[in-house]
């Protein structure tokens, strides 16, 4: 396995102190399946009060430290480092009443959800594989460590879990895992609607997110109840869209919202934690998902409004309609931009200052350019100030 030398610094300083660590998790399972590896977390019997010692000379940070984990930062780069633990009771299908620090890699990792990521490795001794989770990777099988009725009873976000690593790694869920998953459905109502978001998130931009959400979408209605009112006929047509889509969350997304009605979209950003902008771009897909764009006018009129990249924006409407011919519109608005067409308020040959001048104010003023700017956009009158004044007279529209 190779890893950064950031890495190999805190397995050689815990080491050279005369502690065991390794690497674990999701960084031994992506180096196994050959995919980019984007963090590393370690594992060590070292106490917390033992790597503060051991990392003395470096920066650190308490980041859960009564949990074990202490961050170290080693040329620039963060590390989360943990203490072999056991937890204890859970509660609320979340969190762990409490911890108990071990001196077994083995008892750490039976703590872990999938055996997948229950993997550790160490440049001396290799992969420890305590749960048959390597058999698992060439199987591409998602199976729970232990119990897995017991292990969705402990912390429902395992359920997402699960969905999210079947629609990334295109794995199936083993029968017994798939059964606790639909048992333990309803206890997702009491995981954080940031979290279900963050995981949601990551399933929908998953390869293998079409079969994923065809095979559990009653899970998914658990806490996207909306999704309940799509008919069959729209599911298998967004199913399908999204399958074709890149794997871009929020157009796929939007692609999941696009057949509710208008009333659904707010209760879409209450369900999840989205940020302003990812809401705003979600929200500009589908305001505009049937905006005409037959001739250039349409196209002045489209790009002059549309907050989000007109490129995304043609992708999501080819997903929708596929008599839609995305090049020819892109096309055409390159060709609106290159020629500096009038599609903003800026661009026009008159502005608050002139109107102000022969006697409009305030509103009007707001309004009687916007009218400018739409006629100049629909070829009705040249973007020339004698011309747009002359057009605001005749227009009499105050």
């Amino acid at each position: 396995m190779q890893f950064p030398s950031y890495i190999k610094t805190c397995m050689d300083l815990l080491t050279n102190s005369g502690y065991r660590c390794y690497i674990v998790g999701g960084a031994v399972r992506d180096s196994l399946l050959k995919r980019e590896i984007f963090d590393y977390d370690l594992t060590t019997d070292a106490l917390p009060d033992q790597m503060r010692f051991v990392f003395q000379h470096y920066k650190t940070i308490p980041t859960g430290i009564k949990h074990g984990t202490l961050t170290v930062v080693i040329e620039n780069h963060p590390v989360e480092i943990t203490t072999f633990r056991t937890d204890g009771t859970y509660q609320n299908h979340r969190h762990p009443s409490s911890i108990t620090f071990t001196h077994s890699l083995k008892e750490d990792c039976a703590r872990r959800d999938f055996t997948i990521n229950a993997l550790a490795y160490h440049p001396s001794t290799g992969i420890c594989d305590f749960f048959g989770g390597q058999q698992d990777l060439k199987n591409q099988i998602l199976r729970t460590v232990g119990n897995p009725n017991e292990r969705f009873e402990e912390d429902a976000l395992r359920i997402l879990r699960a969905l999210r690593f079947a629609a990334q790694l295109g794995f199936q869920i083993e029968p017994h895992t798939r059964q606790a998953i639909f048992a333990h459905a309803q206890d997702l109502f009491y995981i954080s609607l940031e979290r279900i978001t963050e995981e949601f998130g990551k399933l929908i931009e998953g390869i293998d997110a079409p079969r994923v959400l065809l095979e559990y979408k009653t899970i998914l209605e658990v806490f996207l109840p909306e999704l309940k009112k799509i008919s069959l006929e729209d599911w298998n047509a967004t199913l399908t869209a999204i399958a074709k889509a890149p794997q871009n969350r929020n157009l796929r997304i939007a692609l999941l919202y696009t057949p509710l009605k208008d009333s659904f979209y707010q209760t879409l950003y209450q369900r999840l934690r989205l940020s302003n902008a990812n809401a705003d771009e979600i929200r500009a897909y589908i305001k505009y998902k049937d905006a005409p764009i037959e001739t250039r006018i349409d196209m002045r009129k489209l790009l002059s409004q549309l907050p989000i990249p007109y490129a995304s924006y043609f992708t999501y409407r080819a997903l929708l309609d596929s008599r839609i011919n995305q090049e020819a519109c892109e096309r055409e608005c390159m060709s609106i931009i290159k020629n500096e067409d009038c599609i903003s308020l800026k661009q026009l040959a008159i502005h608050g200052d002139n109107l102000k001048k022969i006697g409009y104010q305030n509103e009007q003023i707001g309004i009687l350019l916007q009218e400018c700017l739409n006629a100049v956009m629909e070829n009705k009158v040249r973007n020339q100030k004698d011309a747009l004044l002359q057009y605001i007279q005749s227009s009499k529209i105050f």
